[in-house]
């Protein structure tokens, strides 16, 4: 959201405009980048006695404004608190994504002075409706290159394989070689291939049921064996290295140890039990509204 210099109906805080003297609208922005999230973490500092008294009294509000044009993704937060996190979504985000910050009028205020403003607006009072912008803080562009290969890709660094057998074995797994390998017995590997060859609804729903566990499983046996699966180079390994890596992990034995197979594999799927749920729901609206 760009912010031209404008002319406002009333004094408005902001760098390079006298419209308040000895006041500040501030927005110290830093972000951390995580497997499939992308965590803001922002800190407003405002000096001006009247807005911060009206901060308390929840007459106003800070506003950032998040836009990312690529994804055609927009998101206003609304807070009175000084410190502020959030975690924008990996598919949410793609190149630039510009964040703005101001502050807006909670509701209708009539009479609207401060001991702040500039001489030329001595003894003015405005009336101001609820959404005007008072304050506008600074504007920061944060640039996302993000992985290309996606694990939520079942052909990148997984093989679905049909066990010749008809009985009920569950899901097997062989690491040992370039791709992951999930074997299924006859019936649910036809099932398997039926299902995402006709639909791509059912693809979240997979990933939550056969890569999720499968991604755990071979998550333990890094965590007991991870010197052993390195030196053989396999390219799944180094595919979640590049990953995790790319994101700020150290891929080493430490990191499946200091946390959980569980946690690890729920957030480089981008949390899948939530997307099988959405993906399910998407399924029973349609039947409805048929």
């Amino acid at each position: 959201m760009e912010i031209k210099n404008k002319l406002y109906p009333h004094p408005v805080l902001r760098e390079n405009n006298d419209d308040y003297i000895n006041s500040s609208f501030e927005m110290d922005l830093s972000y951390e980048k995580d497997i499939k999230r992308l965590k803001l973490n922002i800190n407003f500092k405002l000096n001006n006695k009247t807005l911060e008294k009206m901060l308390l009294d929840e007459k106003v509000e800070y506003v950032v404004h998040i836009e990312c044009p690529k994804t055609s993704y927009r998101r206003i937060i609304t807070t009175t608190e000084k410190i502020l996190s959030e975690n924008l979504k990996d598919e949410n985000i793609l190149g630039k994504i510009q964040v703005t910050s101001f502050i807006v009028v909670k509701e209708n205020i009539l009479n609207y002075e401060n001991e702040s403003f500039n001489s030329d607006y001595f003894g003015m009072k405005f009336n101001l409706e609820k959404g005007t912008i008072l304050a506008i803080g600074d504007s920061y562009k944060i640039d996302v290159d993000k992985e290309k290969e996606s694990l939520g890709n079942v052909p990148s660094i997984f093989i679905i394989c049909k066990k010749m057998t008809t009985d009920e074995i569950g899901i097997n797994i062989e690491y040992n070689m370039d791709k992951i390998r999930i074997d299924l017995n006859i019936s649910d590997y036809e099932k398997y291939t039926q299902l995402v060859s006709t639909s791509t609804q059912f693809i979240d729903v997979i990933n939550s049921s056969l890569i999720f566990p499968t991604l755990i499983y071979v998550f333990e046996k890094l965590k007991n064996e991870f010197d052993e699966i390195e030196e053989n180079d396999y390219r799944w390994f180094k595919a979640l290295k590049n990953i995790f890596e790319k994101y700020g992990y150290r891929f080493n034995q430490e990191l499946f140890e200091n946390e959980t197979s569980l946690q690890l594999a729920q957030k480089i799927l981008d949390f899948p039990f939530s997307k099988s749920l959405n993906a399910l729901q998407s399924g029973v609206d349609e039947g409805v509204e048929e």
